[in-house]
């Protein structure tokens, strides 16, 4: 956390750098501007982290893993240039409750993002724990799926901290109206959004009774990414937005097989690709707005000897729903003295 605390007070120094003219409080051709309105929006989703190990050397097994959430539920906060969501999976949604068969799992995911202009900046933290092993049936013969437990990993666990900064290129397109609703995008445009990434992730075993190990990996990735997105301006009020993102980095790993050993750490830079894909399709009033996206990101890299590929998928749909309301008066004067002091 100290990392996104330095990344915060480093932007809020360059702020006055970003800062919005007082022109794009008010409506301008393509755009109309929510400025003074607070959205609340809820969705659920789909998502699982899914890691697969893919192996080229035939006599070695394969290895997939997941977590067990079906279903993750967040709420976001958006008000002019800052939005805040918190992300978890609550047991009483249906797919959430199999602990039985797949083991516990929980997720919480927290996310703050800013808009500096035409510029963006998320910071984001997130924590899973508890996976199970999807290809069970590689490993205990017999296995019944339904009826028989998965292979649990209940002490693995995989944290994350980072942050992405982008520059929306095309002056005439508004990134908010997809992901803040702070502003609706009145005509069809679309922007290539270059953008730098910057994670830090933590994945711990624990728990020699369930793995007969107890290992620890750091894995700092830097990575450059080129997305294109476009919305398409249905009626005036419906819309259709597909986006596409390619995306090449470089990751440091520090991997301790036996956390009690001291003495013996591997150290290994890797090389990484990603592809991300998505569609999203809304409805927007003055007030209240609602919709539906698709996504899909998979990334991998090359590990060990080269003979072992290892990926990470998600693949997912969700559904929001949100409201706008007038922000209170002590709201206003504080954004107001937020804005008079650093230009945002």
């Amino acid at each position: 956390m100290n990392k996104l605390l330095l990344h915060s007070i480093v932007l809020l120094s360059l702020s006055p750098l970003f800062g919005q003219d007082t022109e794009t409080k008010q409506d301008t051709f393509p755009v109309i501007s929510y400025y003074d309105k607070i959205m609340f929006k809820a969705n659920v989703d789909t998502r699982a982290d899914s890691y697969f190990s893919k192996r080229s050397t035939p006599n070695q097994e394969e290895l997939g893993i997941m977590n067990n959430n079906s279903l993750r539920t967040f709420f976001i906060l958006n008000y002019r240039f800052l939005s805040v969501s918190f992300g978890f999976s609550p047991k009483f949604l249906p797919g959430n409750d199999d602990d039985d068969l797949k083991g516990a799992s929980s997720f919480n995911d927290l996310k703050f993002r800013l808009f500096f202009g035409k510029w963006i900046q998320e910071l984001h933290y997130s924590k899973v724990s508890g996976f199970y092993v999807t290809n069970t049936d590689d490993f205990l013969p017999g296995w019944q799926e339904g009826v028989d437990p998965y292979i649990q990993l209940p002490g693995l666990s995989i944290t994350s901290w980072g942050g992405t900064t982008g520059y929306v290129m095309n002056p005439e397109y508004s990134l908010k109206s997809i992901y803040f609703q702070t502003e609706w995008q009145k005509k069809s445009s679309g922007s290539l959004i270059p953008s730098v990434s910057y994670y830090y992730d933590h994945y711990a075993v624990r728990g020699k009774e369930f793995t007969n190990i107890s290992s620890v990996e750091n894995i700092f990735t830097l990575s450059a990414a080129m997305s294109y997105y476009y919305t398409w301006v249905i009626h005036n009020r419906w819309y259709i937005a597909p986006y596409a993102t390619t995306l090449t980095g470089v990751k440091f790993s520090n991997y301790k097989p036996d956390r009690s050993n001291n003495l013996y750490t591997e150290k290994n830079t890797y090389f990484s690709m990603a592809i991300e894909g998505g569609l999203q399709i809304g409805y927007n009033a003055p007030r209240f707005f609602l919709g539906t996206a698709f996504n899909l990101n998979s990334n991998w890299y090359t590990s060990g000897s080269k003979n072992n590929r290892l990926i990470n998928d998600k693949i997912y749909g969700l559904v929001y729903i949100g409201y706008r309301f007038n922000a209170p008066e002590f709201i206003k004067k504080t954004f107001n003295k937020v804005h008079d002091k650093t230009g945002i």
